[in-house]
């Protein structure tokens, strides 16, 4: 008899569990998709003060108080998605917790491996690797080069303004280019207009 009785208030309490438990937080599915990079923006500073300001006259540069950001554009193709299921918590009790929906995912297939800043002398059309002569601070105040950034920080330099350093032998009139190197081996890149340097 006894047996009998826990049986049907195991019954029950699994009927009362199933029916409790399930939530359905009304999430869309969660999607995956893929950052296709597609071209490089640059921008050129005055760090004379601070806040900086952009470059305006490109014929009347200062070297001691030039910057440079770059930003890698992309668009995105939907390559996943993930159906939301029924969450089933709290054993039957009220639950206090929120639904709470899965974000979408955004990666890239063909990621961005390195950066590499150019310059071309006008002058002699001489061109250089000037990667390193370009750098922010990290939290420790020590000078670090964009790639040097990426490596640290794990994310796209986007807003960051890298400052020109070692200039005494840099060119009086210069074309930089700077290029986004991808694992595929495809390589986005973006020109300057010529700027001219007018404090040696």
């Amino acid at each position: 008899m006894n047996k009998k009785i826990i049986a049907v208030i195991l019954l029950y309490l699994v009927q009362f569990m199933a029916s409790s438990c399930v939530i359905d937080c009304g999430c869309e599915d969660k999607k995956t998709f893929d950052k296709l990079y597609d071209e490089v923006r640059l921008e050129l500073w005055d760090m004379n003060i601070y806040p900086f300001t952009p470059l305006e006259d490109k014929n009347n540069a200062d070297k001691l108080d030039f910057g440079l950001t770059m930003m890698v554009t992309y668009n995105v193709a939907q390559i996943g998605a993930v159906q939301q299921k029924l969450r089933f918590n709290s054993l039957g009790f009220t639950t206090a917790n929120a639904c709470s929906c899965a974000s979408d995912e955004y990666i890239a297939t063909d990621p961005i491996t390195s950066f590499q800043i150019m310059a071309m002398d006008t002058a002699t059309e001489e061109i250089t690797d000037v990667t390193h002569q370009f750098i922010t601070y990290n939290y420790d105040d020590e000078p670090i080069t964009i790639n040097e950034y990426r490596e640290i920080y794990y994310y796209e330099p986007d807003d960051v303004v890298f400052r020109l350093i070692d200039v005494y032998y840099f060119p009086n009139t210069v074309q930089f280019e700077v290029k986004a190197n991808l694992a595929s081996g495809r390589i986005i890149s973006q020109k300057t207009p010529v700027v001219t340097f007018v404090h040696q």
